[in-house]
């Protein structure tokens, strides 16, 4: 296991004309927030749960992730000083009352995604508005951004759900702020459809020309394994062997192949030059192992990447 994963679901959505039955509850548990703090208490709820978890997650198996996928908006600015110009309906605090800045601000979470399911033009939830927004809200830890390849459709009435580019756009703005790490969709089934075909070639050639590293968590570990050694051809395959290690932090679990042409200085891992990124210690070809200079380094549960192996030159 990974990680454990929470959508944006804590106490329920509101239903126009109805309340919470939680009534009783707060008379009983309610302590020093009863009888005039019933928002509080619900937040204080929560707040336990996730901090509850946290602490049980870390203690089994300490390099499993924690993370959240709130709804996108937390506070708007009419609430609070330091919520997003936005004027969205409900929000993690208000709505939910899922404080998600406070858990990723007191370490209890590794991320948060936040579901940034509008488009840029909507009047009161614009895309960049949020994302510059969550993007000075990451207090040291992961910050990705949810996107929403299921609400397009070549009917839609917005032009901005109607065309790939703009989601291509929203991608591209992620690429540009620091203080995001990366994005999700929701959901990779949408990615099925006969209607995305062109927005998968898109992606898969401006994006998918290189393996993508998982950022690293430096906060849990950021000791590396050993490298790989005794790089090697048998056959079809590039084979290697992987340093054993007694302690569950240094083992190595996935490997990255870089490849170098003869003129290249093979001792600096670039995007450029890796060619695979594997759960086995060995990457097999068609038609022999093609020319070049091979080094291969590992990576461990939280993808922490070691130094390269020795060279291996393939004429």
């Amino acid at each position: 296991m990974d990680a454990i994963h929470f959508d944006d679901y804590f106490y329920p959505y509101r239903i126009a004309g109805q309340e919470f039955p939680d009534s009783l509850e707060f008379e009983v548990f309610g302590g020093e927030y009863y009888p005039d703090r019933l928002e509080d208490w619900r937040r204080q709820n929560v707040d336990t749960i996730i901090s509850r978890l946290a602490i049980a997650i870390k203690s089994v198996k300490p390099w499993v992730k924690f993370g959240i996928s709130p709804f996108g908006v937390w506070r708007n600015q009419t609430e609070d000083i330091l919520g997003s110009e936005t004027s969205a309906g409900t929000s993690n605090y208000d709505g939910l009352y899922a404080d998600v800045l406070k858990w990723q601000r007191e370490g209890w979470i590794d991320y948060l995604m936040p579901q940034l399911y509008w488009r840029e033009s909507h009047p009161a939830v614009g895309f960049s508005t949020l994302a510059y927004w969550w993007n000075d809200y990451g207090y040291g830890r992961h910050m990705y951004v949810g996107l929403a390849p299921y609400r397009m459709n070549r009917k839609s009435e917005h032009k901005e759900w109607r065309k790939e580019k703009y989601l291509l756009e929203q991608i591209e703005l992620i690429r540009r702020l620091d203080g995001l790490h990366g994005f999700g969709y929701f959901s990779s089934k949408h990615f099925f459809r006969d209607d995305l075909t062109r927005l998968n070639k898109k992606l898969q050639k401006k994006y998918c020309s290189t393996p993508a590293l998982v950022p690293t968590m430096p906060w849990i570990d950021s000791e590396a394994p050993l490298p790989p050694s005794n790089l090697r051809i048998e056959g079809n395959s590039l084979v290697w062997e992987a340093s054993e290690s007694a302690d569950e932090w240094e083992r190595s679990r996935f490997f990255t192949v870089y490849r170098y042409d003869p003129d290249e200085n093979s001792l600096i891992k670039q995007a450029d030059n890796l060619i695979k990124l594997c759960g086995e210690k060995r990457i097999s070809f068609e038609n022999g192992v093609p020319a070049g200079i091979y080094r291969v380094a590992a990576l461990d549960r939280l993808n922490n990447e070691s130094q390269l192996s020795k060279a291996l030159v393939v004429d």
